[in-house]
């Protein structure tokens, strides 16, 4: 029995390493065959078919792609310019009511000099007469002779007398005299002639008369 047990143990022992021997000349071979033909090996998939585990080969690795360059970084945004100063002006002080001047006056001029200073030495042409009510400023006179010839002597006796004459218009005369002036207005219709409240300024002249009227200006 001892004889058996031992021949036994001995086939085991050879079985092994004839075993491990095989394998290790199958797996030189395929490495050979690797070497020889790439990965791809008829051996190497005959041992798979029976279950027999193959080291599988190492696959070489793409080199790693390079990393995108970064992104560039935009500029960074201009400060925004300083405004100038501008100087606020200083609010306007009410005027005080102290020192504002007074109001201009509005009451009527009183004149400084009369008819006579101006008429000194006057003689009437045409038949004037006095008319009415006469004040040291302000006389009226009447006459039967016609507009024309009023005028036209008028004004031969002023520039006898050295006054300065001016007629703005046909029937008003601006007369100056050492400095002093005064207005005279002939009124060929003295009937139609009305004050500001509508009567009548000459309501004693005839209707066919001509009236001069003279005030100091």
């Amino acid at each position: 029995m001892l004889l058996l047990f031992a021949a036994i143990g001995v086939a085991v022992v050879k079985f092994r390493a004839d075993a491990a021997r095989s394998r290790k000349e199958v797996l030189a071979r395929l490495s050979e065959e690797r070497e020889v033909r790439g990965d791809y090996s008829p051996t190497a998939e005959l041992f798979r078919e029976v279950g027999v585990p193959v080291p599988e080969p190492v696959l070489a690795t793409a080199p790693a792609a390079a990393p995108p360059p970064p992104a560039p970084v935009p500029p960074a945004p201009a400060p925004p310019a300083a405004m100038p100063h501008i100087p606020t002006a200083a609010p306007l002080e009410p005027a005080s009511p102290l020192s504002a001047p007074p109001p201009p006056s509005v009451s009527a001029p009183v004149a400084t000099h009369q008819l006579t200073d101006v008429f000194r030495g006057i003689r009437m042409p045409a038949e004037l007469a006095p008319l009415g009510e006469m004040t040291p400023t302000v006389a009226a006179f009447v006459t039967r002779r016609g507009a024309r010839e009023v005028r036209d002597g008028l004004a031969a006796e002023l520039a006898r007398l050295g006054a300065q004459v001016s007629w703005p218009e046909p029937t008003v005369a601006l007369v100056v005299r050492d400095g002093r002036s005064a207005m005279v207005a002939i009124h060929p219709r003295p009937d139609i002639v009305r004050d500001l409240d509508g009567s009548p300024c000459f309501p004693t002249a005839p209707p066919d008369s001509c009236v001069v009227r003279m005030s100091v200006a």
